[in-house]
């Protein structure tokens, strides 16, 4: 993995990217904070498309 201390330069394109709204994130499903035990079950069973967001 590389070590993302010395990509400043890389996270920061990111960064004006996601400004921009050219970069976008498909959520798959949002879930309380109460249930993060059923988000880690649902992405160990690798059958998640998309992120899992935990709203607090």
């Amino acid at each position: 993995m590389p070590d993302y201390v010395y990509e400043q330069d890389k996270l920061e394109a990111l960064r004006v990217h996601a400004e921009r709204g050219e970069l976008t994130m498909r959520v798959a499903t949002e879930y309380p904070a109460a249930e993060a035990a059923e988000a880690h079950r649902r992405l160990e069973a690798g059958v998640v498309r998309g992120r899992l967001v935990l709203i607090f």
